[in-house]
């Protein structure tokens, strides 16, 4: 489970990349990195900074728009993945084994969102 979380970041933080380096999701209300901060807020653009919904201005932030999604979904695997490495045998050699296939897992993941399903194309 702790690799499968790992995972998930990884991809999470892939799709993230393809969000900002890839313009991945432009000029969609919601992926457009560029304008999609300010659905956290009213109305944004006519003066109201309100929040948009209880939360959206601080911890509920990520569920506002796909750049804050994404690094929420990978901060909060990452997170799960350190609890389920707490659990079980727990020796140097399955410590050192847990960090090095989890770091290994979590780029593949980010490798196959940000190199493969979201690739930059040639313009």
């Amino acid at each position: 489970m702790m690799y499968a979380c790992q995972l998930v970041a990884g991809a999470s933080d892939g799709v993230n990349q393809a969000v900002v380096h890839h313009y991945l999701g432009m000029g969609d209300k919601f992926w457009d990195f560029q304008t999609s901060w300010k659905n956290k807020y009213q109305d944004y653009d006519n003066g109201d900074y309100r929040p948009a919904f209880f939360g959206s201005k601080s911890f509920a932030v990520g569920l506002t728009d796909g750049y804050h999604l994404t690094r929420m979904v990978d901060r909060s695997f990452t997170t799960a993945s350190l609890a389920f490495c707490i659990c079980g045998k727990n020796d140097w050699n399955s410590i050192i084994r847990k960090l090095l296939v989890s770091a290994a897992v979590n780029r593949a993941g980010f490798a196959l969102t940000y190199n493969v399903i979201f690739k930059r194309t040639p313009e």
